[in-house]
């Protein structure tokens, strides 16, 4: 069985502030990472878990996170979707490139 090229990461971020009126549940990421690197915050990250993950649960998880398979050239079942992309790469490259029935291009312009 193959190794599955998918990983799913926890990592937690722990922060320290001396400002009980900052409500860190209203900053983004970007946000207490810039505090950590520059600001007022100390912080440290920590790796919780690493773990390789099958398609399918990859699928799965994507969805739970509000976020579409696709991401990751996945269908809702953890199924590749490579030759969906090269079927529809190769219709619109015969229609950009194949002449209409009166010879030109299809440029829409005076006939």
């Amino acid at each position: 069985m193959a190794v599955s090229r998918f990983r799913k990461v926890v990592v937690v971020t722990e922060i320290l502030v001396d400002d009980p009126d900052i409500d860190i549940s209203m900053m983004s990421l970007t946000d207490i990472i810039h505090e950590i690197e520059g600001g007022g915050f100390s912080g440290v990250h920590k790796v919780v878990s690493d773990k390789r993950i099958p398609a399918r649960q990859m699928a799965q998880e994507l969805i739970k996170q509000g976020s579409d398979p696709g991401f990751f050239n996945l269908d809702k079942n953890g199924k590749r979707k490579e030759y969906l992309y090269q079927r529809c790469r190769d219709v619109e490259v015969i229609t950009l490139v194949s002449p209409d029935p009166q010879g030109s291009l299809g440029g829409g312009g005076p006939s």
